[in-house]
C-alpha cells in the first residue's frame, strides 16, 4: 500500500455529504478540488482505497497520533460530521 502524501498543509474545506437513494443512505464524500491539487495521485487514478477510523474518545485518538507519528503511517486527515439546522 503506497501512501498518499500531500504538497503542502493545512488544507481546511467545506463540503456536504450526498444521499445516494439506490443505498438509501448518506455514502459519497465529494473532495473538494482544493484537496485534489494536494493530492496529484487522485487525478488520474481509479483505484485509491482509504481506510477510516472512528475513535470514541479524545485521549484514545491521541494515542493512536503517537503511533501514527511514530510508524509515519501516513497523513491523518480531520473529518468532521455535523447537520445544518439552518435546512
Amino acid at each position: 500500500m503506497k501512501i498518499l502524501t500531500s504538497l503542502k498543509r493545512p488544507v481546511i474545506v467545506s463540503g456536504a455529504v450526498s444521499y445516494n437513494e439506490s443505498a438509501r443512505c448518506n455514502n459519497i464524500i465529494r473532495l473538494k478540488k482544493k484537496i485534489i491539487k494536494e493530492f496529484p495521485d487522485l487525478i488520474h487514478s481509479r483505484f485509491i482505497n482509504y481506510k477510516a477510523e472512528l475513535w470514541k474518545s479524545y485521549d484514545d485518538l491521541e494515542e493512536r497520533i503517537i503511533e501514527i507519528k511514530g510508524k509515519k503511517q501516513g497523513i491523518p486527515i480531520l473529518l468532521f460530521l455535523y447537520k445544518n439546522e439552518t435546512n
